[in-house]
């Protein structure tokens, strides 16, 4: 039996608020009360991918964790029961049905910040923890005069099982080309270049084949996905904030960034939820709409799995509002005002029978107008 849930919405806007940090016996109890998704028939293995930028950066920012930092998640993950995997397993999963641990971690950075070679490269080196570094030819090229990797940096660590992905070519917004391009065929040229020759910039150099593709800022709709799959792409991913199981889309898999002011706690909770997954969505994952008012309605797969009284849903920043169930009916709405174009998630989140927070979330475009001949 589905679960159905709709709200009314106007627009949206993306705000995510993190805190400060320490591990006490509260948090550690974190580590049991969040045990991860074990049996086939609730999606089979936890998958959590996680999104990082900066190691040790001398200029503080949201983006930049410590070594300690670093060092204290992986422990506490470790602590949980988490294996951590590389892509390539992940992928074996997804396209072979290769099995992987039932609590599978995986470790993204993202840019290509000669910071990661500096500190997080040698600590997960040292601890034997692969990862999976996201560049974009653009910047490698740069390199450290502009304070990122080179491709002498990059072949060191592929020759030490660093797994190395595009972040395209020049890590733009992809659904909104140059002003200087003028319509559809331009759009295509200018999105094989970031996405598929991104791909080949690096497989000439590197010597190796680039299999995974990481979207900047998150951004694209199902055109784009189709083009990275038309690329040769086996895994393209989010940061959409939320986990996955095999239920997941290979070409828009989830991650959750770490910000530095993400408590240990939060993190935990983050890392160790099992995912909601959505059997329909409206409008559907990674959609244009250019509606005002849009109804927006999701039905949960295995929906007996949770407690109908604890779902909550919010679009993006609007946490604060809960959703209303209409009487009779599976429905719950929820209206919200519209404030501008942009990307919008759709982030819901329920307890299952055993009383786990679990969380899902999709993402769509709202534009104003119809969409351009430029862009589907």
């Amino acid at each position: 039996m589905a679960m159905v849930f709709s709200k009314r919405i106007r627009a949206l806007l993306v705000c995510l608020v993190l805190s400060a940090f320490c591990l006490n016996a509260e948090e550690r109890a974190l580590i049991t009360h969040y045990p991860a998704i074990v049996t086939a028939e609730q999606g089979g293995p936890l998958i959590t991918v996680l999104c990082y930028h900066h190691v040790d950066c001398a200029v503080k920012t949201e983006y930049s964790v410590t070594s300690a930092q670093l060092s204290e998640q992986i422990d506490a993950l470790q602590a949980a029961g988490f294996s951590f995997i590389d892509s390539r397993a992940l992928e074996d999963f997804f396209v072979q049905g290769k099995p992987i641990p039932v609590k599978s971690v995986l470790i993204t950075f993202d840019d290509g910040n000669y910071d990661v070679f500096r500190s997080g490269y040698p600590l997960l080196k040292k601890r034997g923890i692969p990862f999976t570094f996201f560049v974009y030819p653009k910047a490698v090229d740069e390199g450290h005069a502009k304070h990122g990797v080179d491709w002498d940096d990059l072949r060191e660590m592929a020759a030490n099982g660093v797994t190395i992905g595009s972040h395209t070519m020049t890590h733009p917004f992809l659904t909104k080309p140059p002003e200087t391009i003028k319509d559809r065929k331009e759009y295509d040229v200018w999105l094989e270049n970031e996405i598929a020759n991104s791909r080949v910039a690096i497989e000439t150099q590197l010597k190796r084949p680039v299999t995974e593709l990481a979207i900047p800022f998150g951004a694209f709709d199902a055109y784009i996905r189709q083009k990275a799959i038309e690329a040769g792409y086996t895994m393209v991913f989010n940061v959409n904030g939320v986990n996955s199981d095999v239920r997941a889309d290979r070409w828009n898999m989830n991650r959750i960034i770490v910000k530095a002011s993400m408590p240990i706690k939060q993190f935990l909770e983050e890392a160790t939820a099992p995912p909601l997954v959505f059997s329909s969505t409206q409008p559907s994952a990674l959609a244009r709409v250019n509606s005002e008012t849009t109804d927006v309605t999701f039905i949960l797969d295995d929906a007996e799995a949770y407690d109908e009284s604890t779902v909550q849903s919010h679009v993006t920043s609007f946490e604060g509002l809960e959703l209303q169930h209409i009487k009779d009916t599976d429905f719950f709405v929820e209206t919200v005002d519209l404030r501008r174009p942009a990307f919008y998630e759709v982030y819901v989140t329920a307890k299952d029978r055993v009383g786990r927070l679990c969380r899902g979330a999709w993402l769509f475009i709202y534009e104003k107008e119809t969409p351009t001949p430029i862009v589907p």
